[in-house]
Order: structure tokens, then sequence, then C-alpha cells
């Protein structure tokens, strides 16, 4: 949400549009407040509000990253009401794949909330599914991916880009198998990314014989977990732990990867997934959440249940062994990445804008 809300106020302001920027964890003011375990949290909700109700003097409409649990309870309603108060219309723009579960505790909290929303935006057919069966009507806006930044590294294999600058690059059969596999995974080290099922699946590969390397772009709390998972399945040699890289690295790593994979638990429209497949990747990916909605199996990428870490090594090793395959499928998820592009999506951002405007003016009015 953060990357997506950070080139979201850039691509705005290159349009032309007056963007504020209000971060929900704000630096501690003053700094030794951060020492204060439990106060801490009201110091930052009140430099929070403090500055949203000076925004709300500058702007004309709110744009809401939102997500689930006690975020929105502290975070997202507050600005909703406060909107409503001041006259300005605010979009909820949703995002989070535990939705279903939230909606189910806190329904009741947040119908009266988002009934002062202007609208309700979610990126994905499955979240706009999954408000529905709860009563609530969303609209999808996807999330965007930088096709400048995040597209194929053109080497032999690929074709040169076609004349139309809009079209996609495409991807030809001829990789060496005789080569070690580059393998890769950029998720958060939680358990709800399930990146012990790729450790299993990589580890199923190497007893087949396979010559395979997995790097893994990411931190959080499972990497002791996952050190340990390493060591006993000793694969010190054949997995790394990158930690967290910024987008020039995670650049690079796409760039030097061959197959990316997916193994999470719990989902909504993972960003990760968009960026490999705009670089031009191979993709396996578990089917949780709203993945379906994103890619689809045989066609864009290879799909494994939740857990199955065997499906996902016979899935690798698929791609590894079929040439036609792999080449399909990346040639396919360049040309389905083409409707996450800035210059298709700021249409809906910027229409949506106007309208919400024009609706709380004749509100106003009447």
């Amino acid at each position: 949400m953060a990357a997506q809300t950070e080139q979201l106020c850039r691509l705005l302001r290159e349009e032309g549009v007056s963007v504020y920027y209000l971060q929900t964890n704000l630096p501690y003011k003053p700094a030794w407040v951060s020492n204060l375990v439990g106060l801490r949290a009201v110091f930052r909700l009140m430099a929070y509000f403090s500055r949203l109700w000076k925004f709300l003097d500058q702007i004309d409409v709110v744009h809401l990253m939102s997500n689930s649990g006690w975020s929105w309870h502290l975070f997202s309603a507050p600005v909703i009401w406060l909107g409503y108060w001041r006259g300005k219309p605010v979009i909820v723009n949703y995002r989070g794949g535990k939705a279903d579960q939230f909606l189910k505790k806190s329904s009741i909290w947040l119908k009266p909330t988002l009934g002062k929303a202007s609208s309700l935006v979610v990126p994905s057919g499955f979240l706009e599914q999954v408000f529905e069966n709860h009563g609530f009507e969303a609209m999808v806006i996807p999330n965007i991916i930088d096709t400048e930044r995040f597209r194929p590294f053109l080497q032999p294999q690929f074709r040169p880009p076609a004349k139309d600058a809009l079209a996609p690059a495409r991807i030809t059969d001829c990789r060496d198998d005789s080569k070690t596999w580059k393998i890769i995974v950029v998720r958060n080290l939680e358990a709800i990314y399930g990146i012990d099922t790729a450790i299993q699946a990589i580890a199923a590969l190497k007893d087949d014989g396979f010559r395979l390397h997995l790097s893994i772009a990411g931190s959080g709390p499972e990497e002791f977990k996952l050190k340990n998972l390493i060591a006993k399945l000793q694969l010190q040699d054949d997995v790394t732990l990158l930690g967290r890289l910024d987008r020039e690295q995670v650049q690079s790593l796409y760039h030097e990867a061959d197959i990316f994979v997916n193994a999470s638990r719990v989902d909504n429209m993972p960003n990760s997934l968009l960026e490999s497949m705009a670089c031009g990747l191979a993709i396996v990916t578990t089917n949780a959440g709203g993945i379906p909605w994103m890619v689809t199996d045989e066609e864009t990428a290879l799909m494994v249940n939740v857990d199955d870490h065997l499906g996902m090594a016979i899935a690798i090793k698929r791609l590894m062994e079929d040439d036609g395959l792999r080449g399909r499928l990346q040639n396919q998820g360049l040309e389905l990445i083409q409707q996450y592009r800035w210059d298709r999506v700021k249409q809906q951002w910027l229409r949506l804008y106007d309208e919400a405007c024009d609706n709380m003016n004749v509100k106003a009015i009447g």
C-alpha cells in the first residue's frame, strides 16, 4: 500500500494535480516521546489529526488509503467523519487480503462510516466481491505498474520492441538449460506469505537433481524461523535471504531472475506479482485470495494450492523443462500487464475525483 501511495502521489503531481501526502506513521515530536510505550500512540494520533484538520482547509477531495483491523478504526474512520463534517468528499481506497474476516467482525461499525464516504474503491474484482457479499457497493480501479521501470531486460531472448511504443515487448524461447536457474520471491517474511512453502519446494527440486537458486527479498518476523528451516533442509548454498531491498535493487533482481514464485496463504492483489510479470518473468503462484482474479492458470501463470510445496515444485519444474510453456506465460503476462499502465488507470482516478467534487457541491447547494 505504501508503494502504491507513493507512486500515485508522484504520478498525479506529474499530471499537474496538487497533492498533500499525510502519513499515519509520522515521526514522534518531541523525539523522546518514542520511549513512552502506549502514550506515544496518543502523541502520534494527535499530530496526525492536527495536520489532517489543516489539510482539509486546502484540499478538494480526500483519497484515503485504508486497511483492516485497528488501522481502520484509528486512522481511516476518523478521516471519513472529519471529511463529512467539513464538507470534503472522501474516497476510500481499501486494500487488504483479510477483508472478509474484518467485515464479518466489524460490519456493524463500518456501515454508518462508509455511508459518509463519497465512494469505496478496491483494486481487484476479488475485493469487490467480498464487499458485495457484506452488503457494500465498491468499484474497481486497479493498481498501477510503472512499465517504464518494470519492463523486460532486453537480452537475446527478447525480441526488439514493436514499432508501437505501447505494445508489450515479447519473449522468445531460447534459454540454456545447463545453467543454474534463478528463482526469486519478493514478499515480506510473514507467515501469511508462505515463504516456507517456497523453500520446501526448492528442497524437493534439489532432491531431483536440478541446479537452481532461490533468492528471497524481504524482511519480517519470520526471518529466524526461515533461517532455521533453510539449515534443517541443508539449503544454505541454495537459498539466500537478501533482506529488504529498495526499488532499484528489486528491479535488478527481477532482471536477473528466470522464475518468480509467490507462495502466499492470504492475499489480495500482490504488487510483486504484477511487477515480475511486467519484467517478463514466468510465474508460479498459489491461488490465495484475489490472485485468481489477477492471473489465469496455464495462461499467465501456473497456480497451485496454498501450502502445496510439492505442487509448487512440479510447477517450477515444468517451467524449467518446457521452453514453449515458459515463453507463452511470459508473453501473455506482458500483454495482461498493459491494463495497469498509468495512462489507462489515471483517467479512472481523475474522473472519480471530479465526480466526488461535483456531488459534494450539489449536496452543499441542496
